[in-house]
């Protein structure tokens, strides 16, 4: 626990995270939510993860066309976190804004560690499907804002993937106390006036490519549920693995409103869907 890049959690229940707000209670003591935050993933403190950008091979574009804007983490708040909760006996990302991700359960590795894995997830540390190590490695964020949502959309349906990997890799999985989970996590510092569609004020517009960044990470995760607790909760170990380059959004600019009274960006309809349930706040 002392590595960086690692850290121990709570997992907790949905009914923890959302207690019934109909029941009596003190509402100046803190949730258990409150007590038990989702843990963070990186801080601006953390030393550099392993560049995973290599592992995409040929499917970058030639150096010289790249745009990928790596902005330190300390020059951002934003961090990224291992959203997680229990649905009964399952545990599944608790999407947000526009994140989301896919998991696999790799079962109990005898005699291997989460220290023993390394970012290239080799063949000899892991008993994991050629076309699955590909595209965990290989799966690359869309840098427009419309195939990002629908990419997403995809990946919360379990219908994303070549073959018959839409029924192996989803956001969601049974919990095993000792079962190791691979995760592939994408998180975004999303504005409000895209989220919530709230128009851009006058004095933001002439900085309006400012207003609108997106920081975000992307990043290969491993977990180990521990222990079962007696409120249904679960101990998880994590570390995180490597990050991948994130792209840059070209049209963000699209989506944003400017009046008040002005209808707004086809982006509501991109959101909802047969997944729109599955999108909560953290």
């Amino acid at each position: 626990m002392q590595q960086p890049h690692r850290g121990i959690t709570r997992l907790l229940t949905r009914q923890q995270l959302e207690p019934d707000p109909n029941a009596l209670g003190n509402r100046l003591e803190p949730t258990v939510g409150d007590r038990y935050p989702y843990a963070i993933l990186l801080e601006p403190t953390d030393p550099p993860l392993p560049d995973l950008t290599a592992a995409l091979g040929d499917r970058l574009a030639p150096t010289d066309t790249q745009r990928f804007p790596f902005v330190p983490l300390g020059q951002t708040s934003f961090r990224p976190r291992l959203a997680m909760e229990l649905e009964g006996d399952r545990l599944q990302l608790a999407q947000s804004g526009f994140d989301y991700g896919f998991m696999l359960d790799l079962g109990r590795l005898a005699g291997v560690t989460l220290d023993d894995i390394s970012a290239g997830l080799e063949p000899d540390q892991l008993n994991l499907r050629p076309d699955l190590r590909e595209f965990f490695l290989n799966y690359r964020v869309p840098n427009q804002l419309e195939k990002l949502l629908l990419d997403r959309r995809r990946f919360l349906s379990a219908k994303a993937g070549p073959g018959n990997l839409p029924t192996l890799l989803s956001p969601q999985a049974p919990v095993v106390v000792g079962h190791t989970y691979l995760l592939r996590t994408v998180q975004f510092d999303a504005p409000e006036a895209l989220t919530e569609g709230r128009p851009v004020a006058p004095r933001d517009r002439r900085l309006l490519d400012d207003y609108l960044a997106m920081p975000g990470k992307d990043l290969l995760v491993l977990f180990q549920p521990v222990a079962r607790q007696p409120n249904g909760s679960y101990t998880l170990l994590w570390r995180v693995l490597g990050e991948f380059p994130m792209p840059e959004m070209t049209d963000l600019a699209n989506y944003a409103t400017f009046e008040q009274s002005s209808i707004l960006a086809p982006l509501p309809s991109l959101l909802s869907g047969p997944s729109a349930g599955l999108v909560r706040g953290r």
